[in-house]
């Protein structure tokens, strides 16, 4: 696609489900678990039942996520790579975000997502990374909402929101901290 587009400006919106599915146990989310301790665990299979109802083994059902989130940030990482080697020398805005938190226990009775309004479950990330002079650098700590994103992505790219969006077309424009602020990888 990228080098059939001549030069045009081009959009990609890439869906992981990844991160969602670390509670079925498979082996790509046994990044951080110990074939010999947790073989019992490994052994299981899908965790959603007991995570349903609050009796996973939260530490072991952490590290399955983590692992989620470790296997997508490689994905993002390499497509990255990929549609810069492709792009020379051209703008690039990369956005990540998540359209909720996840809770392992951390309040009484709370795991998964979809059980309430609490904290870790409305705080979201959102990562928006660029590879041009005014793109967004180092960590910014305002309160944003996703209803943002959209039109801050049509703003960033001299694009007129519709009038039927809400939100501020400014989201990637805030004051960010220092490079120094960023954390280490």
């Amino acid at each position: 696609f990228i080098e059939e587009r001549e030069g045009q400006p081009f959009f990609f919106f890439i869906h992981s489900y990844e991160i969602h599915d670390y509670f079925l146990n498979t082996s790509p989310y046994h990044l951080f678990v110990d074939e010999k301790t947790d073989r019992e665990n490994i052994e299981h299979g899908s965790w959603l039942k007991e995570i349903r109802n609050g009796t996973a083994p939260s530490e072991y059902v952490s590290r399955l996520y983590d692992s989620g989130v470790r296997w997508t940030d490689s994905f993002v990482r390499q497509l990255v790579n990929d549609i810069q080697v492709r792009t020379p020398g051209e703008d690039l805005l990369v956005v990540i975000t998540s359209d909720h938190g996840e809770s392992f226990g951390a309040k009484p009775g709370l795991w998964h997502h979809g059980q309430g309004l609490w904290e870790e479950q409305l705080r979201i990330p959102l990562v928006a990374w660029g590879n041009y002079v005014a793109s967004p650098k180092g960590r910014n700590d305002v309160a944003v909402s996703l209803i943002d994103v959209a039109p801050s992505l049509l703003a960033s790219s001299g694009i007129e929101a519709p009038v039927s969006f809400r939100g501020r077309s400014d989201l990637f424009e805030l004051p960010f901290g220092s490079e120094d602020s960023e954390r280490e990888e």
